[in-house]
C-alpha cells in the first residue's frame, strides 16, 4: 500500500474512533493498532501529536486497590506497548502509551475482567472468599503467561520487534523525564488448590477471538 494512501486510511480511522457509536469506534481503534503494527508506523507519522495524552485511568470494579486485578492490567498494559501507573493514595490505576494502543488495552481489560467475574461466579457458593481469590488470581497468572508467549511470538518479526524497542524507549524516556518510578506488584498465595484450579480455567479463556489475536493473524501474513 502506498504511504500517502495507508496515512490517509489510518487517519480516517482515527477520526472515527471518536464516533457515537461505541462498537465503531473500538473497531476503528483496533484497525489503528493493527496498520500501525503491520507498517512499522506510529502516530507522529501520521500526526504532530504523538504522546500530548499518555494517562488515561483504568477503572476496575470500581477500585484497583485489588492487587490481583492491578496486575492484570500490567499483563495487558505489556502486551500492546503500554506501561502502567497506580496511585496508592487514590486507588487508581493508569495505563501510560500512545492513546491508540490505550484504547485496545482497555477493551482487551473490559472483556477479561468480565470473563474471570463469571467464571469465579460458576464456582460453588460454598466456597470461601479465599478461594475466590485465589482462584481469579490463578486465572490471572495464566493469562499473563499466555499474553507474554504471544508477544514473543510477535517479536520473532523483525519489524514487530523494532516497534516494540521503540515504544518501550519512548515510556522511559517518559517516565525518566517526569521522574516516576513504576512498581510490580506483589501478592501472597494462601490457597494452592484454588489457584491451580483458577490456573487451569485461565488456560481454557478464549483469547482467540480478541484483539491481540486479530493483530497476530494480521502480522504472521507477511
Amino acid at each position: 500500500m502506498e504511504q500517502n494512501i495507508l496515512i490517509d486510511k489510518i487517519k480516517k480511522l482515527l477520526a472515527l474512533q471518536s464516533s457515537p457509536n461505541k462498537a465503531e469506534a473500538e473497531l476503528a481503534a483496533i484497525k489503528v493498532n493493527e496498520l500501525l503494527t503491520k507498517y512499522n508506523l506510529s502516530l507522529s507519522d501520521i500526526q504532530d501529536n504523538s504522546f500530548s495524552t499518555p494517562l488515561v485511568e483504568v477503572k476496575v470494579d470500581n477500585s484497583t486497590r485489588n492487587k490481583s486485578y492491578r496486575r492484570l492490567i500490567q499483563y495487558v498494559a505489556h502486551y500492546y506497548y503500554c506501561a502502567t501507573l497506580y496511585q496508592p493514595k487514590f486507588g487508581k490505576s493508569y495505563f501510560l502509551g500512545r492513546k491508540h494502543n490505550i484504547e485496545v488495552c482497555i477493551i482487551m481489560l473490559d472483556y477479561l475482567y468480565n470473563v474471570i467475574k463469571r467464571e469465579t461466579a460458576k464456582l460453588d457458593k460454598m466456597l470461601g472468599k479465599s478461594y475466590k481469590h485465589n482462584f481469579k488470581t490463578g486465572m490471572i497468572e495464566e493469562i499473563g503467561v499466555r499474553l507474554r508467549k504471544m508477544r514473543l511470538q510477535q517479536q520473532q518479526d523483525n519489524h514487530v520487534n523494532a516497534l516494540v524497542i521503540s515504544e518501550k524507549k519512548l515510556i522511559e524516556d517518559y517516565l525518566q523525564e517526569k521522574n516516576i518510578k513504576q512498581q510490580q506488584v506483589k501478592e501472597r498465595l494462601k490457597d494452592q488448590l484454588a489457584f491451580e484450579h483458577g490456573r487451569f480455567v485461565g488456560r481454557n479463556i478464549s483469547l482467540n477471538e480478541q484483539v491481540g489475536h486479530n493483530k497476530n493473524k494480521e502480522i504472521r501474513k507477511d
